[in-house]
């Protein structure tokens, strides 16, 4: 896995798939990290290569969550972790993306589709 540093944050993150291929953003919700998303990522890149589809999907940590580092900030913590999500999407050079998530990963999604 990798880091981001978003100014007080570092924001864990992984890669999978084929680079250049359509980006998708794999958000966990509750308290749970990355790896918990792993074998859905798993799932969805054999089936898409199945149909000769590329994916490259991008899993994180949102912060204060497993390898990200603990962080508060002035906005609700979903709205922080939207703004986290924006900056690591463009560090990583794959906007526009699609967005998945569960639970709190999915109003992280929306908050991030709406402001940004």
């Amino acid at each position: 896995f990798a880091t981001l540093r978003n100014g007080a944050v570092r924001l864990a993150y992984e890669l999978l798939g084929t680079a250049g291929g359509l980006p998708i953003v794999l958000t966990p919700g509750g308290v749970s990290t990355r790896h918990k998303l792993r074998n859905l990522a798993v799932e969805l890149l054999e089936t898409a290569n199945r149909m000769g589809i590329h994916l490259q999907l991008l899993l994180w940590d949102r912060r204060n969550m497993g390898n990200s580092s603990l962080a508060f900030g002035e906005d609700p913590l979903n709205i922080e972790e939207a703004k986290d999500l924006h900056a690591l999407v463009h560090h990583l050079g794959l906007a526009p993306v699609v967005l998945f998530g569960s639970s709190a990963g999915a109003r992280i999604s929306l908050h991030l589709a709406h402001a940004f």
